[in-house]
């Protein structure tokens, strides 16, 4: 019997979140075709749910979408209800998303460049691009409710991999940097290890964390199952399984006739991923700018400055700190990730910076000045204010 017809009579909005989190609805392992997302829409449509949802996410967001209206149609908000049914926070995340990157796309940038004016001398559809910001994180429908929810913190992924340090961390970094490699011994503990790997190795700490560590529970038999379908297990790190929703973004925008969006979203992570068809050309120089990237910034940057309940809301400084290091993974092409950390700090107060925030800006600084220093006829962020030039001096 199925779990809405077992469970006592609860309010309609309860019912559809149930809905949206039933692990029955989970697609048999083996069926990359089906799309929990897509059940979960025809379950919702059975049981005389699916329009109150909409309309309940239009209230929360229209006023967001207002500029969207006639390219938002009733299936992405079919999509986004479905989405807020199963994580509120991911769909408030979406939107917000989708207002940073729209924001950097229409004002000028500090070089007074207007990325708008580029996709539209190049004849990119802003609304494809727009649809990919609002709904890149539909795939994470796919992925374990309770791995979605158990969001660690860098700070904490570095303490429990120091705690584990020989059974985990070094193995971990003895797959990807040769047998040989061992760990300083200036590291003694969690802040020192996020150090070295932040600036020293690039690598964040979710990216090693198995997620057996990082769950408040045991691994059960629900979450084996729910990690089956995406293909993972329990010794895969966070970011592993949660970059796993890029694929389902674009599979399940494709298989929407949205293959454009599904492109762009389904690369906003992992920029080896995209075929480099969506790009866009910027200014004299001819740099080319993936626009999944552009979605990439706006999600990492949104994602830091939010507060959780698993976390306090970063500063706008740690937050471009992240950026960076995801460029020299090369998460992100240079140039776009150049023109927007230098618009984001040319934009900072820095009056009254803390001495964690200075020394971050001094290595931002370092970034930028390194990343201009490569490239030729690049502009120059340093020109635009002399009040930065002389504190990062």
């Amino acid at each position: 019997m199925n779990h809405w017809e077992t469970t006592p009579p609860v309010d309609r909005q309860t019912e559809a979140r149930s809905i949206a989190r039933d692990l029955e609805l989970l697609p048999d392992h083996g069926q990359p075709n089906e799309f929990r997302t897509l059940r979960i829409l025809e379950q919702l449509e059975k049981q005389g749910l699916l329009n109150e949802a909409i309309e309940r996410v239009k209230g929360l967001y229209e006023t967001e979408i207002r500029e969207m209206k006639d390219n938002f149609g009733e299936d992405c908000w079919e999509l986004l209800a479905v989405l807020e049914l199963f994580d509120p926070e991911t769909a408030e995340h979406c939107i917000s998303t989708y207002e940073i990157a729209r924001n950097k796309v229409e004002r000028p940038l500090w070089n007074g460049v207007v990325l708008a004016e580029t996709f539209r001398q190049e004849h990119v559809d802003l609304s494809q691009f727009y649809r990919a910001c609002l709904l890149h994180d539909i795939g994470k429908i796919e992925v374990p409710h309770a791995v979605l929810v158990t969001r660690v913190p860098d700070e904490r992924c570095a303490d429990i991999l120091f705690e584990h340090r020989r059974d985990v961390l070094l193995p971990r970094l003895q797959m990807k940097y040769g047998e040989t490699f061992e760990l300083p011994e200036t590291i003694l503990d969690g802040p020192a290890l996020l150090q070295y790997l932040y600036t020293t190795l690039h690598i964040r700490p979710q990216e090693l964390t198995p997620i057996r560590l990082l769950l408040d529970h045991s691994v059960d038999a629900e979450i084996l199952e729910q990690l089956a379908h995406c293909g993972c297990s329990p010794e895969d790190s966070l970011l592993d399984i949660m970059h796993k929703h890029d694929v389902y973004s674009a599979q399940i925008l494709t298989t929407l006739g949205y293959s454009v969006e599904g492109e762009i979203a389904g690369a906003h992570h992992q920029h080896s991923r995209s075929d480099k068809k969506y790009q866009i050309t910027v200014g004299s120089m001819q740099a080319s700018i993936d626009l999944a990237d552009i979605i990439h910034l706006a999600d990492v940057e949104n994602a830091m400055l939010s507060k959780r309940h698993y976390k306090e809301a970063g500063t706008p400084l740690k937050a471009l700190h992240v950026l960076a290091v995801h460029t020299k993974q090369g998460l992100i092409q240079e140039y776009i990730a150049y023109l927007w950390i230098a618009d984001e700090m040319l934009a900072l107060d820095t009056t009254h910076l803390e001495a964690a925030d200075r020394a971050i800006y001094t290595s931002l600084a370092t970034f930028l000045d390194t990343s201009k220093s490569r490239h030729l006829g690049w502009p120059d962020w340093r020109a635009q204010n002399v009040d930065l030039q002389k504190m990062a001096a």
